[in-house]
């Protein structure tokens, strides 16, 4: 009777191939994964700010009639920011 199945070898093969492919796209999986990440953040940032600006207009008066600082030196902008 003839058994019918795998050679260590081949098996050993094609576990070589399937790592050499493995390696071969993981970088590129990782990139991408951490390419979302970061438009992830950026939405929820943009989002967190957006809201921010909103809530402030709503508290105080449309943008057109803030008043923005003349300079933007480190105090001037703490006092917008504390402001609006």
């Amino acid at each position: 009777m003839l058994k019918k199945g795998f050679t260590l070898s081949e098996v050993l093969i094609t576990l070589g191939i399937v790592g050499i492919t493995a390696a071969m796209t993981l970088p590129a999986l990782l990139a991408k994964h951490r390419k979302v990440v970061i438009e992830t953040s950026l939405k929820k940032f943009y989002t967190i700010t957006n809201q921010a600006i909103l809530r402030s207009v709503v508290d105080n008066e449309p943008t057109q009639y803030w008043e923005f600082p003349d300079e933007n030196t480190p105090e001037n902008v703490e006092a917008f920011y504390n402001r609006y």
